[in-house]
């Protein structure tokens, strides 16, 4: 295809899209964008006298929950013995350090917290 060729067939494509919208609009249908809004009124059946073109809510919103926390199980040895990390359930200090890295300045501090809290 050379240049002239590809000029003519993305005007055609942009005419057969504007076509496409106008006709939409002119039978009364609404544009792809319109499905995502199906909770939306747009007709206010007064013009512009007197009348809002705000889109009217039709249904209430619906609340969004957050997700509840759910904690560690922790076993009685651990929190008898002082540990609220939970230090003795990890088999290597990396995977300790990665579980709590804001919980300590650095690695060498969880590693040494590590070691002190194994059976």
């Amino acid at each position: 295809m050379n240049k002239t060729g590809i000029k003519v067939f993305v005007v055609t494509v942009a005419v057969v899209g504007l076509l496409n919208v106008l006709s939409s609009l002119s039978s009364g249908k609404s544009s792809a964008s319109g499905s995502r809004r199906s909770g939306y009124s747009y007709s206010s059946g007064s013009g512009r006298s007197g009348g809002s073109s705000a889109p009217k809510a039709t249904s209430a919103p619906k609340a969004i929950s957050a997700p509840k926390a759910t904690a560690k199980p922790r076993s009685k040895q651990s929190s008898a013995s002082g540990d609220p990390f939970d230090a003795a359930s990890y088999s290597h200090p990396d995977d300790f350090y990665y579980d709590h890295f804001n919980d300590f300045w650095d690695y060498e501090d969880a590693e040494e917290y590590w070691e002190a809290h194994q059976p």
